[in-house]
């Protein structure tokens, strides 16, 4: 054989070993970034993605999900959380709290103020709420306190 082919062979060679390396570099990178971005995920999150049985998983799937450990569709409480939509907490406490005032006239023409009780739920980790009247309470809000 000739000098000119064991030069296309060896140019073959070493720009096959350039391309996997360069393709090696890159899909471990990346493997690493995807094992930190997953281990950022809640733990329910890590499970019910890892019990999936898709080759790959959407964003309605995703949303599928969530709703399944946040929403609570049942129809049996005013509210239809199982955990707070902001933090993921189960630590919700609902009930009723007044709430601002509704004006009824009386027999003699006067007004009195009647306050109105609604329910509401609050999430005593990190303060989120919503009641039935304003519904959810906007977050820079439950911040400031």
């Amino acid at each position: 054989m000739s000098l000119e082919v064991y030069s296309l062979l060896f140019g073959a060679f070493l720009g096959g070993l350039v391309s996997w390396l360069v393709t090696h570099i890159y899909h471990v990178k990346t493997s690493r970034d995807l094992r930190r971005t997953f281990a950022r995920l809640p733990d329910a999150i890590q499970e019910a993605t890892a019990k999936s049985s898709l080759a790959k998983l959407t964003v309605a799937d995703l949303n599928a999900i969530l709703c399944a450990r946040v929403v609570d569709s049942s129809g049996l409480t005013d509210f239809p959380y199982k955990a707070c939509p902001r933090c993921g907490s189960g630590n919700l406490r609902v009930a009723n709290e007044f709430h601002s005032a509704e004006p009824e006239a009386d027999e003699e023409g006067g007004i009195n103020w009647i306050p109105i009780r609604c329910p509401a739920i609050t999430c005593l980790d990190c303060g989120w709420s919503e009641n039935a009247i304003d519904g959810p309470q906007p977050s820079y809000l439950a911040e400031q306190d």
